[in-house]
C-alpha cells in the first residue's frame, strides 16, 4: 500500500470532487495536489491516509448520472422483455401439452398405426430400428393423427 489517499494518476491534474468516505465528497485541488478540507484547510494525500481515509472514486457528474440512469432503464426494459418471453414460452408449452394429450386420446380411439416399430406382442427384433424406421413410424402416426382429427366425435372441442 502506498500510504497515500489520492485520485488515480489520470485525475490528479484536474480539480474535482471525489469520494474518500461514503458520506461526504472532498474537493481535490490539482494545483496544490491536496484535498480541500474546508475553508483554507488543506490536507495532503499522506495526511488523509494517516487519518484513515481511503480513496474510493470520483464523484459522477450530473450527465454521467443521467447516462447511468438511462442505461439502467434500458437494462430493466430488456429484463421485462425477457420475462415476457419466458411467460409466452410457458404458455406455448402448456398449449403443446394439451395438444399432445388431445392427440393421444385420438390415437387411443382409432388404435395405433400399423408399423413394425416398436414390435408388438412377442415379435423378435433382429436389429435395432434405424432412422428410416422411426421416420416411417412418425409418418404413420402423423397420418393416423390427421385421420383422428378429421373424425370428430360429438362434444369434441377444437
Amino acid at each position: 500500500m502506498s500510504g497515500r489517499c489520492e485520485p488515480p494518476e489520470e485525475l490528479r491534474g484536474v480539480d474535482g470532487w471525489h469520494w474518500l468516505t461514503e458520506h461526504n465528497p472532498v474537493l481535490w485541488i490539482a494545483d496544490r495536489q491536496e484535498w480541500e478540507w474546508g475553508e483554507d484547510d488543506w490536507v495532503t494525500p499522506e495526511a488523509a491516509y494517516r487519518y484513515g481515509y481511503r480513496y474510493l472514486a470520483p464523484v459522477a457528474t450530473p450527465a454521467e448520472v443521467a447516462a447511468l440512469r438511462d442505461a439502467l432503464a434500458k437494462e430493466e426494459e430488456r429484463g421485462r422483455g425477457w420475462c415476457n418471453d419466458a411467460l409466452e414460452a410457458q404458455e406455448q408449452i402448456a398449449l403443446l401439452k394439451r395438444e399432445v394429450e388431445r392427440l393421444r386420446g385420438a390415437l387411443e380411439r382409432i388404435g395405433e398405426a400399423s408399423s413394425p416399430w416398436p414390435p408388438k406382442g412377442g415379435q423378435v427384433v433382429a436389429r435395432n430400428p434405424t432412422a428410416r424406421d422411426w421416420r416411417d413410424r412418425l409418418d404413420d402416426t402423423h397420418d393416423t393423427a390427421g385421420a383422428a382429427l378429421a373424425h370428430k366425435e360429438p362434444g369434441d372441442e377444437g
